[in-house]
């Protein structure tokens, strides 16, 4: 993600075609700098910890490490104090 532009038109697709004015968070690996003033107030930024980007033996780490954040999403959210207003 840290190189392509996919997030940025994503957001903006859901934004615009999709008319979705509501949260969007998006987990990504990129330096906070790179999205700073491009979203708006409704768009929230949220980086992986260090340690859920290790291997663990029974995952596939180079296929499905996408997969493997599903299971921390809520503990990402929880670290954002701006979602609690969020439904």
């Amino acid at each position: 993600a840290a190189d392509s532009t996919y997030v940025e038109r994503c957001v903006l697709s859901a934004r615009r075609r999709g008319a979705w004015q509501g949260a969007i968070v998006v987990l990504t690996d990129a330096p906070k700098e790179r999205y700073e003033g491009f979203f708006d107030e409704n768009v929230f930024i949220v980086h992986p910890k260090e340690e859920h980007f290790l291997p663990v033996g029974y995952f596939d780490y180079g296929e499905m490490n996408y997969k493997r954040f599903k299971t921390y999403i809520i503990d990402y959210v929880k670290a954002v104090p701006e979602l609690d207003k969020v439904e």
